[in-house]
């Protein structure tokens, strides 16, 4: 690999698959906020939504730079964000909602095991010689 080569191209895929997954599930929670917004009325319903894609955002643009402070921040707001997605899984709504929230949590998940993985591990510094 060249000197000239771009940050990203050097970035292991399980991480850019990590940061895909957690922005994924935050658009598809923002869009299913915009969708309520239109039909139900009352901005209020995009509040939250707009937070987490927001914090998940940012956690995962956060990646790419490869400081293991950054990861541990994915993997913490990850976890919260998962946690959400579920309680719009138990809670008594739309089905086509829980059905989101089934899959947007559990794409979060699979992003944290993502994250602990050797080569995941090894780009923010965490593996090597004596560790």
């Amino acid at each position: 690999m060249s000197d000239t080569s771009t940050s990203s191209s050097r970035t292991p895929v399980e991480v850019r698959v990590a940061a895909l997954a957690l922005a994924g599930g935050a658009l598809a929670f923002l869009l299913v906020g915009i969708v309520r917004w239109l039909t139900e009325g009352g901005f209020d319903v995009v509040g939250l939504p707009l937070v987490i894609f927001l914090a998940v955002g940012s956690a995962g643009a956060g990646l790419f730079t490869g400081r293991p402070g950054l990861r541990m921040f994915a993997m913490v707001i990850a976890v919260l964000v998962a946690l959400l997605y579920l309680q719009f899984v138990l809670n008594d709504g739309f089905w086509w909602v829980r059905v989101l929230g089934g899959i947007a949590a559990a794409g979060t998940v699979y992003a944290v095991v993502l994250l602990n993985t050797g080569p995941a591990r090894s780009f923010f510094g965490l593996e090597g010689p004596g560790r």
